[in-house]
Protein backbone atom coordinates (compact mmCIF):
# COMPACT_ATOMS: atom_id res chain seq x y z
CA UNK A 1 0.00 0.00 0.00
CA UNK A 2 1.36 3.55 -0.78
CA UNK A 3 1.64 5.90 1.82
CA UNK A 4 -0.69 8.36 -0.63
CA UNK A 5 -3.81 5.58 0.97
CA UNK A 6 -1.62 6.32 4.73
CA UNK A 7 -2.58 9.32 5.04
CA UNK A 8 -6.14 9.47 4.68
CA UNK A 9 -6.18 6.90 7.26
CA UNK A 10 -4.32 8.71 9.60
CA UNK A 11 -6.66 11.44 8.99
CA UNK A 12 -10.01 9.97 10.01
CA UNK A 13 -8.03 9.14 13.65
CA UNK A 14 -9.04 12.40 15.44
CA UNK A 15 -6.75 12.83 18.44
CA UNK A 16 -8.34 15.28 20.23
CA UNK A 17 -6.73 15.42 23.94
CA UNK A 18 -9.06 13.48 25.61
CA UNK A 19 -11.65 15.11 28.31
CA UNK A 20 -11.47 14.97 32.15
CA UNK A 21 -14.60 13.05 31.70
CA UNK A 22 -13.44 9.75 29.92
CA UNK A 23 -14.73 6.22 31.45
CA UNK A 24 -11.98 3.71 29.79
CA UNK A 25 -10.81 2.67 26.26
CA UNK A 26 -11.37 -0.35 24.91
CA UNK A 27 -8.13 -1.88 23.25
CA UNK A 28 -8.27 -2.29 19.69
CA UNK A 29 -6.80 -5.87 19.62
CA UNK A 30 -3.69 -6.89 18.02
CA UNK A 31 -1.81 -4.41 15.80
CA UNK A 32 -2.87 -4.47 12.31
CA UNK A 33 0.03 -4.33 9.85
CA UNK A 34 0.23 -1.92 7.09
CA UNK A 35 2.92 -2.65 5.34
CA UNK A 36 6.49 -2.08 3.98
CA UNK A 37 7.65 1.16 4.68
CA UNK A 38 11.48 3.16 4.45
CA UNK A 39 12.40 4.80 8.17
CA UNK A 40 14.76 6.26 9.34
CA UNK A 41 15.00 5.53 13.01
CA UNK A 42 16.80 8.23 14.79
CA UNK A 43 20.89 8.41 14.86
CA UNK A 44 20.73 5.85 11.41
CA UNK A 45 22.85 6.50 8.19
CA UNK A 46 20.16 5.60 5.73
CA UNK A 47 16.68 4.26 5.10
CA UNK A 48 16.06 0.88 6.05
CA UNK A 49 13.14 -1.28 5.37
CA UNK A 50 10.58 -1.31 8.08
CA UNK A 51 7.23 -2.94 8.62
CA UNK A 52 4.31 -0.37 10.15
CA UNK A 53 1.24 -1.22 11.91
CA UNK A 54 -2.02 0.89 13.70
CA UNK A 55 -3.90 -0.02 16.41
CA UNK A 56 -7.51 2.01 16.88
CA UNK A 57 -8.69 2.48 20.49
CA UNK A 58 -12.24 3.77 21.06
CA UNK A 59 -12.81 5.82 23.90
CA UNK A 60 -16.03 6.18 25.87
CA UNK A 61 -16.90 8.74 27.64
CA UNK A 62 -19.34 9.31 30.61
CA UNK A 63 -21.52 12.02 28.73
CA UNK A 64 -22.31 8.86 25.77
CA UNK A 65 -19.91 10.02 23.58
CA UNK A 66 -16.80 8.45 22.11
CA UNK A 67 -13.53 9.20 20.43
CA UNK A 68 -10.54 7.27 18.17
CA UNK A 69 -7.47 7.32 19.25
CA UNK A 70 -4.94 5.48 16.44
CA UNK A 71 -1.39 4.07 17.77
CA UNK A 72 1.32 3.63 15.58
CA UNK A 73 4.51 1.38 15.18
CA UNK A 74 7.14 1.02 12.83
CA UNK A 75 9.43 -2.14 12.97
CA UNK A 76 12.77 -2.53 11.23
CA UNK A 77 15.87 -4.68 11.57
CA UNK A 78 17.86 -5.39 14.54
CA UNK A 79 14.51 -4.94 16.72
CA UNK A 80 14.57 -1.06 15.79
CA UNK A 81 11.25 0.04 17.21
CA UNK A 82 9.34 3.44 17.12
CA UNK A 83 5.56 3.50 18.44
CA UNK A 84 4.01 7.28 18.31
CA UNK A 85 0.19 8.01 19.52
CA UNK A 86 -0.73 11.77 18.78
CA UNK A 87 -2.50 13.39 21.44
CA UNK A 88 -3.01 17.24 20.00
CA UNK A 89 -3.85 17.40 16.23
CA UNK A 90 -4.63 15.17 13.02
CA UNK A 91 -1.59 13.02 11.78
CA UNK A 92 -1.73 14.22 7.92
CA UNK A 93 -0.58 16.37 5.33
CA UNK A 94 1.42 19.71 6.83
CA UNK A 95 -0.47 19.05 9.94
CA UNK A 96 1.98 19.53 13.50
CA UNK A 97 0.89 17.02 15.90
CA UNK A 98 1.69 16.89 19.40
CA UNK A 99 2.12 12.99 21.04
CA UNK A 100 3.74 10.30 22.49
CA UNK A 101 6.91 8.59 20.77
CA UNK A 102 8.62 5.22 22.57
CA UNK A 103 11.73 4.07 21.25
CA UNK A 104 13.71 1.56 23.21
CA UNK A 105 16.92 2.37 21.05
CA UNK A 106 16.83 5.99 22.17
CA UNK A 107 18.83 8.28 24.22
CA UNK A 108 15.88 9.85 25.43
CA UNK A 109 15.13 9.58 29.14
CA UNK A 110 13.63 6.53 29.69
CA UNK A 111 13.42 6.37 26.30
CA UNK A 112 10.30 7.95 25.21
CA UNK A 113 8.59 11.29 25.05
CA UNK A 114 5.22 12.60 25.79
CA UNK A 115 6.42 15.87 23.72
CA UNK A 116 7.12 14.57 20.77
CA UNK A 117 5.83 16.54 17.63
CA UNK A 118 5.15 14.69 14.10
CA UNK A 119 5.00 16.72 10.67
CA UNK A 120 3.92 15.48 7.04
CA UNK A 121 5.66 17.94 4.78
CA UNK A 122 4.40 15.45 1.69
CA UNK A 123 1.68 12.88 1.25
CA UNK A 124 5.01 10.82 0.96
CA UNK A 125 6.43 11.10 4.16
CA UNK A 126 5.78 11.73 8.46
CA UNK A 127 8.85 12.88 10.17
CA UNK A 128 8.31 12.42 13.94
CA UNK A 129 11.07 14.69 16.12
CA UNK A 130 11.16 15.58 19.74
CA UNK A 131 11.99 19.34 20.15
CA UNK A 132 15.05 20.39 22.35
CA UNK A 133 16.20 16.35 22.80
CA UNK A 134 17.79 15.77 18.89
CA UNK A 135 15.85 12.66 18.18
CA UNK A 136 14.44 12.34 15.02
CA UNK A 137 12.39 9.82 12.71
CA UNK A 138 10.93 9.51 9.40
CA UNK A 139 9.03 7.15 7.39
CA UNK A 140 8.45 7.17 3.54
CA UNK A 141 5.95 5.42 1.17
CA UNK A 142 5.36 2.24 0.74
CA UNK A 143 6.80 -0.80 -1.85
Amino acid sequence: MRISYFIPILLMGSSAVAPASRVDAQPGGSWIKDGRRLCTFDDALREVECIQYHQLIEHHLKSGGSWREYRWLWRGPNRAEVRYTSRIGLVGVSNFTIGELIDPHSTLPEHASKNAVSYAPSRDELIIGVPGEGYEFSVKGGT
